[in-house]
C-alpha cells in the first residue's frame, strides 16, 4: 500500500480515532512494518537480480549444449580416424 493510500485510510478513520494515542502508536508501528515488508518484497523481485539469474541459467544451457556438440563432433572424428586406420592396416596386409 502506498503512503498516499495509507493517509487516505487514516482520513477515513476520522479524527476521533486519530486522537487516541494507542491507536496512533499502533498505526505508526504498522506503517513501519508495512514499509519494511514492502522493501523486502521489492528486493526479492529486483529486476537486476532476476536478469542475472536468467543469464546464468541461459549461459549454463549454452555451455552444456556447446560441450555436448563438441563431444559429439570429437566422437565422430575419432570413429572416422579409427576407420581410416583400420582400412590402412587392412590394405597393408594384402
Amino acid at each position: 500500500m502506498t503512503k498516499a493510500a495509507r493517509v487516505n485510510v487514516l482520513k477515513c478513520l476520522g479524527a476521533s480515532t486519530l486522537n487516541d494515542s494507542d491507536h496512533r502508536d499502533e498505526i505508526v508501528r504498522l506503517e513501519a512494518q508495512i514499509d519494511e515488508l514492502a522493501a523486502r518484497v521489492e528486493s526479492w523481485f529486483d529486476p537486476s537480480v532476476i536478469a542475472g539469474a536468467v543469464a546464468a541459467v541461459l549461459a549454463g544451457i549454452v555451455a552444456a549444449g556447446s560441450n555436448r556438440s563438441t563431444a559429439k563432433e570429437a566422437t565422430h572424428e575419432l570413429a572416422a580416424a579409427e576407420a581410416k586406420r583400420a582400412a590402412l592396416i587392412r590394405d597393408g596386409r594384402q
